[in-house]
């Protein structure tokens, strides 16, 4: 089953914190349905690749405003949070590779602490 969120429905309110032993869940409650982590689906964006990363430059100005939402809701609620999108680029460790409809679903899952930092862990599903 795919729960990704709808760019139009997406709501920070619905985003709820929870501290684990060795990071912290961001969870995504749809009301009947509690899920960890925050799934959209990319559709307008542009991909370079330095080594290990990949950097997703966001054309779709509302899920660029989706993003930025989540980025400063951790930037309040998360001690020493270090941001994940800076110029309207996402920086994910590892290759990406689009399907066949030229899409990639991210999920935005949890927070871990790296050299003191709390550092956002983004996957490509």
């Amino acid at each position: 089953m795919n729960l990704i969120i709808n760019d139009n429905n997406f709501s920070i309110n619905n985003v709820i914190l929870k501290k684990s032993k060795r990071s912290t869940k961001i969870i995504y409650n749809f009301k009947t349905v509690k899920i960890i982590g925050i799934t959209f689906t990319l559709k307008s964006f542009e991909c370079n690749y330095n080594g290990n990363f990949s950097f997703i430059t966001l054309k779709d100005k509302k899920q660029l405003d989706n993003l930025k939402e989540i980025d400063k809701f951790l930037k309040e609620n998360i001690p020493n949070y270090e941001t994940f999108i800076k110029k309207g680029i996402i920086k994910i460790k590892g290759n990406i590779k689009k399907n066949n409809e030229n899409h990639i679903d991210i999920n935005i899952n949890s927070l871990k602490n790296i050299n003191d930092n709390n550092r956002v862990q983004i996957f490509i599903i």
